[in-house]
């Protein structure tokens, strides 16, 4: 690797890659980049978190997913298929969020998690309290037609 880790052997290219993409953007290797994304099918709005959920990006992703919400929504589904790690903070907004889906007439839930996201939501013992559904498709035949 170059002296400023940016550079490295053929190999680790897209690990780099991922390396420039945070400098350039003014993010640093622990605080890689969250985005959040809004489809809407039928009745379900469906908002598609990836990247890391953390205690450098979970403000973000909060106000993101608050400001996409709107009052007549009542079924939502986080797909979390591109997340790639959450901590406890992460968690924290995705009991926000569930809370406010909690009356008769709301339905929450979280789709297609993998990996040790999977496991933290196993170990946390949220796995049983919110509605998990295994793909998005899943979510959509369930919730899109509410």
């Amino acid at each position: 690797m170059g002296k400023n880790g940016l550079v490295s052997e053929i190999g680790d290219g897209v690990l780099e890659c991922r390396k420039l993409q945070n400098f350039l953007s003014g993010t640093t290797e622990g605080n890689m980049l969250m985005n959040v994304s809004w489809e809407r099918s039928g009745k379900l709005l469906v908002a598609t978190v990836e990247g890391r959920l953390d205690t450098n990006s979970v403000q973000a992703c909060e106000n993101e997913l608050v400001a996409g919400i709107g009052e007549g929504d009542h079924n939502v589904v986080l797909d979390f298929e591109r997340l790639s790690y959450i901590n406890s903070a992460g968690l924290r907004v995705v009991l926000k969020i569930a809370k406010k889906f909690s009356g008769s007439d709301k339905n929450f839930g979280i789709c297609s998690v993998t990996g040790a996201v999977k496991e933290i939501f196993a170990i946390s013992g949220l796995e049983s309290s919110i509605k998990m559904y295994g793909s998005k498709v899943e979510a959509i035949g369930e919730l899109g037609n509410d």
